[in-house]
């Protein structure tokens, strides 16, 4: 079994939009490193935020969808002229907890609209790099900095030639 070891690297800018600048060449680049440097990079995780949303009601937790069909069904039988109401419940409790309800399905969605690798502010900037070697292997390991120095240095000033 090989050993393999992470490499975090960390973009922290003042704007949101200059993280975004320096973010997308260093996700290219990494990407570009050699398989004896680096094994994976894990950068985005837009395909399983893709997943969640399209299946999201697959997954709502057992005992919110039972609240939610109590809170309808009480709800359409109150509305019906004909139901006379013989327990001392709250009209307003449904009301309650259907909103309670939406505001937990709004506040899960809007958490897939931004990466688990950007800070909620948009100013920090995560990527993973998984390396195939160990992280005592000092030659790898410098071999590897030197090579995400060159990408900080480029990233920066574009016009350099190294």
């Amino acid at each position: 079994m090989q050993s393999s070891d992470v490499v975090l690297v960390v973009i922290d800018a003042p704007t949101p939009d200059e993280r975004a600048a320096v973010d997308r060449p260093a996700r290219e680049g990494h990407a570009r490193v050699p398989p004896d440097l680096v094994e994976h990079v894990d950068d985005d995780d837009a395909e399983l935020r893709d997943f969640l949303r399209a299946n999201k009601f697959l997954l709502a937790p057992l005992a919110d969808i039972d609240a939610a069909r109590t809170a309808i069904k009480k709800r359409v039988l109150r509305d019906n002229p004909l139901f006379v109401n013989l327990d001392d419940d709250d009209p307003k409790a449904d009301k309650r907890e259907l909103d309670r309800l939406r505001a937990k399905r709004k506040d899960s969605e809007s958490k897939l609209d931004r990466s688990h690798s950007i800070s909620k502010d948009g100013l920090v900037g995560k990527i993973e790099l998984k390396t195939p070697f160990r992280g005592t292997d000092a030659g790898k390991g410098r071999e590897l900095l030197a090579r995400m120095e060159l990408r900080r240095v480029r990233a920066r000033s574009p016009h350099i030639q190294t």
